[in-house]
């Protein structure tokens, strides 16, 4: 069964709407059913900015909040788990602009039967979420799927001039010298 991109983003949509609002109150979540994009998404759950700067600050859970929701939503993807090896880590190449402290990256580690249909038609859905989780958690400059107990994975992070997008393939591994040259921020390693 394939992702449906317009179930999936109703949920994100929803889910984030509600956490914008960061306390008691809740937002008024348009219907967002026949027409969802990854615009709409983003007008929903930025529709408080300030809320959720103050949330941030106050309380320090919003991040938490998105994470659990991100679980959630993802979890609703026939045969996908999210597994407990999802955790936020260090970065291993740092981030280009030392100043903006961003030194962390989250992984999210799913299984399943489901997961090849994620990987194929999720494009959409990861970067919303990295979008999330970046615009969320303090510190983070990259988000990371990976498929459970294997290399599969995909990085989308956030890059100097604001945007968030897929990273790159680095330099294959050289078996001959038995060395991989250096990866540079946007690159991931892809030859696992």
């Amino acid at each position: 069964m394939k992702l449906s991109k317009i179930k999936f983003f109703s949920f994100l949509a929803l889910g984030y709407s509600l956490i914008a609002c960061g306390q008691a109150q809740a937002l008024t979540v348009p219907n967002v059913m026949p027409s969802v994009t990854p615009n709409a998404i983003a007008q929903t759950s930025t529709a408080t900015n300030t809320s959720i700067s103050e949330a941030k600050v106050k309380n320090g859970t919003v991040c938490e909040q998105v994470v659990t929701n991100v679980k959630e939503v993802l979890e609703t993807i026939p045969d996908v788990k999210v597994t407990n090896n999802s955790r936020f880590s260090g970065l291993s190449v740092p981030y280009p602009d030392r100043s903006a402290n961003l030194n962390r990256r989250y992984t999210v580690t799913i299984s399943g039967s489901g997961v090849a249909d994620f990987w194929e038609s999720g494009k959409e859905v990861r970067n919303e979420i990295a979008k999330q989780i970046i615009q969320n958690c303090e510190g983070v400059a990259a988000v990371t799927f990976g498929r459970d107990r294997t290399g599969e994975a995909t990085t989308i992070g956030l890059f100097p001039d604001g945007s968030i997008k897929e990273f790159t393939c680095g330099a294959d591994f050289d078996r001959r010298t038995r060395t991989r040259s250096p990866l540079t921020w946007g690159q991931q390693v892809c030859d696992l």
